[in-house]
């Protein structure tokens, strides 16, 4: 009666140092994929940093480009951007008599979503996305066009 007892208890205690064990490897895995989310925004934000001059150089082009409509055009960075996003941006003006209001946010898996809002009815007129950390300033270029209704 002693072994099956002495069994019990051992296999007892096997499967809670299985489940210890597997425990501590969840949450290596878990501190591990958070490091992995914390890099990844890190190189978004870096890239998104270097990708804003690129755009400020864009608008100043197609302001001179655009001068017959007097165009103007400001990029505006919004701060700290809520939980769930790297950068959050905006670019306001306008272009001839329409109003320009472009909100950009980028996502921590590095996806720029842009929408043109149109106050007057108070929704956006068309959104786009661009993948950041491979844009390019053609990208860039085609993807403010887009969402200022350039064909």
């Amino acid at each position: 009666m002693s072994t099956s007892t002495n069994d019990r208890i051992n296999r007892f205690l096997k499967k809670q140092e299985t489940l210890v064990e597997s425990e501590a490897d969840e949450a290596q895995h878990a501190r591990d994929e958070k490091k992995r989310r914390e890099a990844r925004v890190a190189q978004v934000q870096a890239k998104w940093a270097e990708d804003t001059d690129v755009i400020n150089g864009i608008l100043k082009d197609f302001a001179d480009k655009m001068a017959p409509l007097s165009p103007q055009f400001y990029f505006m960075d919004l701060g700290a951007p809520p939980h769930g996003m790297a950068a959050q941006s905006r670019i306001t003006g306008h272009l001839g008599v329409n109003a320009v209001a472009i909100n950009l946010s980028v996502d921590t898996d590095g996806i720029l979503h842009g929408s043109q809002w149109q106050e007057t009815l108070g929704s956006n007129l068309s959104t786009h996305t661009l993948a950041v950390l491979t844009a390019d300033k053609t990208q860039y270029e085609n993807f403010i066009l887009a969402l200022l209704g350039v064909d």
